[in-house]
């Protein structure tokens, strides 16, 4: 019975010590570029349409669309 009581209270207490971290550390995304150095926030476009994603090689050329083929 005295092994139930600890475990309860323990349990309680890991709960309000997580609930209290989750408080007081930023989470969010990283971003790190190339050197290895954190990438802050980046302006947004001015048009507010979106830039869509490319492909890149191996070799660091980026590929081809299909749109910009038919051009």
């Amino acid at each position: 019975m005295l092994f139930a009581i600890i475990f309860l209270i323990s349990f309680v207490f890991i709960g309000i010590f997580a609930w209290w971290l989750s408080k007081n550390i930023d989470h969010g995304e990283a971003r790190f570029g190339a050197d290895g150095k954190v990438i802050g926030n980046r302006p947004a476009q001015a048009d507010g349409s979106a830039t869509p994603a490319r492909r890149i090689d191996a070799d660091g050329e980026t590929n081809k669309t299909k749109a910009s083929d038919d051009e």
